[in-house]
């Protein structure tokens, strides 16, 4: 078997395949043996006829595709086998050229070859970068936080603290509502947890505000502006009045820097 090979654009190989007349005979045969089940010779029990009379029956034609069918791919592998500089990335495109003698095309699509440029004479200029102290600090106080603990206390409430309370916010009729019997309930949540945050609102703007200094146990009653931001039309633009009933009151408890936070942490301090 004569093997050569040419590389094309768009990284294929075109490789010609000459196979020795031999070959092409034995597939013949071997065709004439995989037919001679499906000839209904005259005379003869299926399978049963020779195969002089199986070529008659079926024509030289039918029998050379079959014997193609079956030696071409055969050819195919092991003539890329043979050859360790290709590598087919999908399956090829196949072409009988001429039988006599057989010869094959397989046009195989490879890996593209890349040329390197002078990649190694490209240079960046890195800007210098200064960490300032702050974002030092404020890092390590978003990693105490993560691990935080939650104490109950007794004490004032104050910023960072964790409460649980029940929450109500009542707002009147509007003076147009001639049916409304009394205020329109707004906000009715039991068990409401919330953590107080000097930089973000929970709630309404100036809830929590409302609610520091005051301790466990106690209720209490206020008025807030029911902010724009809240989807019920209705409710904007008035006052809503507030009972809060404080249930419980925890304090943010942070782990203090050293070895053993460092190793809790996981992530290769």
């Amino acid at each position: 078997m004569k093997v050569s090979t040419e590389r094309i654009p768009e990284a294929q190989i075109v490789m010609t395949i000459e196979v020795e007349s031999e070959r092409l005979d034995a597939a013949r045969d071997k065709a004439v043996r995989k037919l001679t089940p499906k000839a209904k010779v005259p005379g003869f029990r299926p399978g049963k006829a020779p195969a002089n009379m199986v070529r008659r029956y079926f024509g030289e034609e039918r029998v050379l595709d079959e014997a193609l069918d079956l030696l071409v791919p055969d050819v195919y592998k092991e003539a890329v086998e043979a050859d360790e500089s290709i590598i087919p990335v999908a399956r090829p495109r196949l072409v009988v050229e001429t039988t006599e003698p057989l010869v094959v095309k397989a046009t195989i699509p490879v890996r593209p070859t890349i040329e390197l440029g002078e990649y190694a004479s490209v240079r960046i200029p890195t800007e210098e970068v200064a960490v300032e102290a702050s974002r030092v600090d404020d890092t390590l106080n978003v990693l105490r936080r993560r691990a935080a603990t939650h104490e109950p206390h007794e004490h004032e409430i104050g910023w960072r603290d964790i409460i649980t309370m029940d929450v109500k916010a009542v707002v009147p009729p509007a003076l147009t509502d001639l049916q409304a019997t009394g205020p329109e309930t707004m906000i009715d949540q039991p068990d409401v947890e919330v953590q107080f945050d000097e930089e973000r609102d929970v709630l309404f703007p100036g809830f929590e505000e409302e609610l520091l200094g005051h301790r466990k146990g106690e209720n209490v009653e206020f008025d807030l502006e029911v902010p724009q931001t809240v989807q019920n039309e209705k409710f904007t633009g008035k006052k809503a009045h507030f009972t809060v009933a404080i249930k419980e009151t925890k304090t943010e408890v942070l782990p203090e820097i050293d070895e053993e936070f460092l190793k809790a942490l996981g992530e290769g301090f």
